[in-house]
């Protein structure tokens, strides 16, 4: 079984704790920059709370790709 670190945790229920709940609905913003498998957790955590039956996580995520072809191109500048 996947076990939550200490830090990850911690921002499970940071997000959990900034929650808004309305009826039977919850709606939580996560910190910046966190791994989209936080917001996940953090959305059903809130649906295992009574009396919530829909929940909303929203997060930003920043994902930097690289095509292959810059990466190469970058290290021959660089080596030559």
């Amino acid at each position: 079984m996947f076990t939550d670190d200490l830090e990850d945790y911690l921002l499970i229920a940071e997000t959990i704790k900034s929650a808004q709940i309305n009826d039977n609905t919850a709606i939580a913003i996560t910190p910046k920059n966190i791994d989209t498998v936080i917001i996940a957790k953090a959305a059903d955590a809130l649906l295992n709370i009574s009396g919530i039956s829909v929940s909303f996580v929203l997060g930003e995520i920043i994902m930097i790709y690289i095509l292959v072809e810059d990466l190469l191109a970058i290290l021959m500048f660089k080596l030559s």
